[in-house]
């Protein structure tokens, strides 16, 4: 059976003039010509452990390799063929099987090594794009700065596979090659200089394939032994060169539940304000990020410690900064609640409830005082509030709308929010006060409207919450983030039977059967006529 993408004889893919066993020109003979067997696996020794010797790679040339990297045998490691994805292994396979060198990098040789499932599985060859391109059928090449392919698979699975970049390509593994507007950077290296421009050493290990190790040129393994995130190379410069590797080391420390280095930990506290200096949009990005990892609590902790939160949430720094015993003990409480919520979702949660609900209710004095002096402020904050206020007029009264009128201004307000989409038009008081609160980000239109949406639901919710009210937001194609949104803020108490009833009504929306359509009736069904001689049979009437 073919594997998806291949030829119909390898030997379309053999340059010519050789034939389809013999070694690729300019390459050492030996191991890369030979088909994969238990014949190519070394035979164990336990005196090679930990051993600085190039196991792997000793058939590269000494020129294009001048360092040694640590190299752990198949016997001194926890990474199996078994926990990598098939398609991974088959991406592999024929790039050694043409000549290549295949190495899976970056995160999924991590995970594997904490014993960790990974999401990617990324491969780094020195093939060029363009051969890969022509090796795989099944690919595409993307990306300006520096082109890489993505090699697709059934299910919508993209395995991606760069050529080994030298330290010159500043540009990070996990940033969105498609979005980069500089020139060509095309500057392919080796092995070596691949690993040395990643951003954590966790992240510059390879696994070979070809004889089953682990190969370290950055101190990696070390790092993972004593549990420690540290930046490559001159932390202070490397940060300087992309700030965004200050959000990835809090990330991967908070995931991994490791401790920044002390080099490190003092480079991100000192150049913390480079990050303003990136794209918003990456930042926005990064930052999603530290929320759906599992581990969110710690990672906003250590955003605070190191200073980095200052710059991505202000308000929130503020909020912390003014009341942190009532600001902390809230905050942890949302945090928690998003970890158990992402650990138990098969899917990413949505990036306007994530952040809603770490702000709602932590606005800070300075903003609020701004925000009421403005026309029809306070009405504004009042969505934005922990618990919506209750206007007393001087006879002691409350005054609240009626149903009809709530439900009135709740579909009023979709549709503004629908045409502001199409239009886009200037947005309302309530989008001016989220670009206010998140003014360290930059919230995408989508995020915008939608947040818009789930404050104003949510509101109603908590003012008038009748069966009617309830039964008309579950129907909304925002009522499932709305419930997240409720069960992540919403203290124990009265809103909690607000929570309960949204969710029944949801499930039973779920639950309802579908009626299927009815075909239509061309015209009136003709009786069969009957034989001669016979009367035609009466239609019973189901009584005896």
């Amino acid at each position: 059976m073919s594997e998806p993408g291949d030829t119909p004889d390898d030997t379309d893919s053999t340059p010519k003039g050789e034939t389809k066993d013999a070694p690729r020109k300019g390459r050492p003979n030996g191991r890369r010509g030979r088909p994969l067997g238990p014949a190519r696996r070394r035979p164990r020794d336990s005196a090679s452990v930990g051993r600085r010797a190039d196991v792997s790679l000793q058939n590269l040339p000494t020129k294009e390799m001048p360092g040694e990297p640590i190299v752990l045998a198949r016997e001194d490691h926890s990474i199996s063929r078994k926990n990598i994805d098939e398609d991974a292994l088959k991406v592999m396979r024929r790039l050694i099987r043409h000549g290549h060198y295949a190495f899976l990098v970056g995160g999924g040789v991590r995970d594997l090594l904490l014993n960790k499932q990974p999401k990617d599985f990324d491969i780094s060859t020195d093939a060029t794009p363009d051969t890969i391109r022509t090796l795989f059928r099944n690919s595409r090449i993307i990306g300006r700065r520096f082109k890489i392919n993505h090699v697709y698979f059934k299910g919508g699975k993209i395995i991606e596979v760069a050529t080994f970049r030298s330290s010159s390509a500043d540009d990070e593994e996990e940033v969105d090659e498609e979005v980069q507007t500089l020139g060509a950077d095309n500057t392919f290296g080796t092995p070596e200089t691949d690993a040395v421009r990643r951003d954590l050493t966790i992240n510059g290990l390879f696994y070979d394939l070809s004889t089953f190790s682990v190969v370290d040129y950055v101190g990696g393994i070390e790092d993972l032994r004593t549990k420690t995130i540290r930046i490559i190379g001159d932390p202070v410069v490397r940060i300087q060169e992309d700030p965004v590797r200050m959000i990835r080391a809090t990330r991967h420390a908070a995931r991994a539940d490791f401790e920044i280095e002390k080099d490190t930990y003092e480079a991100i506290c000192q150049e913390k304000e480079l990050i303003k200096l990136c794209p918003t949009a990456r930042v926005y990005e990064e930052f999603v990020r530290e929320f759906r990892g599992g581990s969110s609590n710690r990672a906003v902790h250590l955003l605070f410690d190191t200073g980095l939160l200052e710059y991505l949430l202000p308000n929130l720094w503020v909020t912390l900064g003014e009341r942190p015993k009532l600001a902390w003990k809230r905050l942890d409480t949302v945090l928690n609640r998003i970890d158990e919520a992402t650990r138990a979702s098969s899917s990413e949660l949505p990036a306007s409830v994530l952040f809603l609900a770490i702000t709602v209710g932590n606005i800070p004095a300075s903003l609020i005082e701004k925000v009421s002096a403005e026309p029809r402020g306070e009405e504004t904050l009042e969505y934005w509030t922990l618990e919506p206020l209750v206007h007393v007029d001087s006879n002691g009264d409350t005054q609240s709308d009626s149903v009809e009128r709530s439900l009135a201004k709740l579909s009023t307000r979709v549709e503004k929010v629908k045409r502001s989409s199409r239009t886009r038009s200037a947005s309302s008081r309530l989008g001016n006060l989220i670009a206010l609160v998140f003014e360290g980000l930059t919230i995408s239109r989508k995020d915008k409207e939608r947040m818009e949406q789930l404050l104003y639901a949510r509101f109603l919710l908590l003012t008038g919450a009748e069966d009617k009210v309830v039964a008309d937001i579950s129907r909304r194609s925002y009522a499932a983030d709305l419930l997240l949104l409720l069960q992540l803020t919403e203290p124990e108490g009265h809103p909690q039977a607000v929570v309960q009833t949204l969710a029944e009504k949801i499930q039973a929306k779920k639950r309802k059967p579908v009626s299927k359509a009815r075909p239509r009736n061309r015209g009136r069904t003709r009786r069969a006529k009957p034989e001669p001689g016979k009367e035609p049979e009466k239609e019973s009437s189901g009584e005896e």
